[in-house]
């Protein structure tokens, strides 16, 4: 089951659940920036806090 939308912010959920990943290995694993792993790691975080 997904717990978010995009389904790129479930697969950062997932890895980041297994293990301490850096930034920069998370931009090279998803093909984006840093800035938007950012961004992406901000919105996880407020989305589960809203659970």
């Amino acid at each position: 089951m997904a717990l978010f939308i995009q389904q790129r912010l479930n697969q950062i959920f997932a890895c980041i659940l297994d293990e301490v990943v850096p930034q920069d290995e998370l931009a090279k694993r998803f093909s984006v920036s840093t800035r938007t792993i950012r961004s992406d790691i901000n919105e996880i975080n407020e989305l589960i806090q809203k659970l």
